[in-house]
């Protein structure tokens, strides 16, 4: 299925599939949005019913990455009506990257094993919260010549008994190798599942934190409202772009600002539209996911 989904994106769209292509673009733009498929189903939608393109505007022409795991979840080659390639197309920088060539991407950069040693660095980051995983990496770094192969056997069965947050560890894994490329990139986790929020920062927040750590955003439809109504200050467009964009039940990871200052200690609450319009016009609130 993976290679009739590769196929199909070669064949029909104009995404960026050679991974030297791929590192070049990276590092040229010095930031990539990694698009999860929750939010892209969420703006595909509100593109064909309002033509409302609220991200592209967001990402001022930076790359944007999905997986073959994202492109699989939309079902990319069976959308009779094109209306996912319809989307991206207007979008300048879609990166299309294979999982189970994650480590050409390293190879761009790094001989043979040193390419290798940074993909299990990379591989035993984005895995961490996943027992099974972790132990098949500490047995290929001991059976160093089949390592790569032996992670994505691992990788591939282990997704293929538990279905869920596939896509979410495939834009980490993506995310753990760029922060092994030799120049300095930040990332974005496009989403609206709190899962690739819990899971970045069991990767990359826990224990000692690298460089790159740092150079981590997160963007939600919440987040993205605010953004664009601290560009504009337009409280009618923030208005009407609330009910497209935001679900009320859809808890919001947030700062509390108290007279104008920050308070430090993050919530994670539900807020109704009502509300979160008042908060982002009186600047009551920074939004974090």
């Amino acid at each position: 299925m993976s290679r009739d989904v590769s196929r199909f994106i070669r064949k029909h769209t104009s995404f960026i599939t050679e991974m030297k292509d791929i590192v070049d673009r990276i590092y040229e733009a010095k930031q990539v949005y990694l698009y999860d498929t929750s939010a892209i189903s969420s703006h595909e939608l509100i593109f064909h019913r309002n033509r409302n393109l609220a991200f592209l505007r967001h990402i001022q022409g930076s790359p944007i990455l999905i997986t073959d795991t994202i492109a699989k979840e939309l079902r990319l080659d069976e959308d009779i009506d094109r209306r996912y390639l319809e989307y991206f197309s207007a979008f300048p920088c879609i990166l299309y990257v294979e999982e189970e060539k994650l480590l050409d991407m390293l190879e761009v950069e790094y001989e043979g094993k040193h390419a290798k040693s940074k993909y299990l660095i990379a591989s035993e980051r984005s895995f961490a919260s996943i027992q099974y995983l972790r132990e098949q990496i500490r047995e290929a770094k001991r059976n160093f010549s089949t390592a790569e192969h032996r992670i994505i056997s691992a990788y591939q069965s282990f997704f293929e008994e538990n279905k869920t947050n596939k896509g979410e560890f495939s834009l980490l894994w993506s995310a753990t190798v760029i922060e092994q490329l030799p120049f300095k990139t930040s990332v974005c986790f496009v989403g609206l599942d709190h899962d690739i929020y819990d899971f970045a920062e069991r990767s990359f927040f826990s224990g000692k934190n690298s460089p790159f750590a740092s150079e981590i955003t997160f963007l939600s439809n919440d987040a993205l409202l605010q953004n664009c109504y601290r560009k504009g200050k337009d409280q009618i467009a923030l208005s009407q772009l609330i009910p497209l964009l935001r679900n009320e039940n859809r808890k919001v990871r947030y700062f509390r600002k108290i007279n104008g200052l920050l308070n430090q200690r993050p919530q994670k609450t539900t807020i109704d539209n009502e509300e979160f319009l008042k908060l982002l016009v009186h600047d009551e609130i920074e939004v974090i996911y």
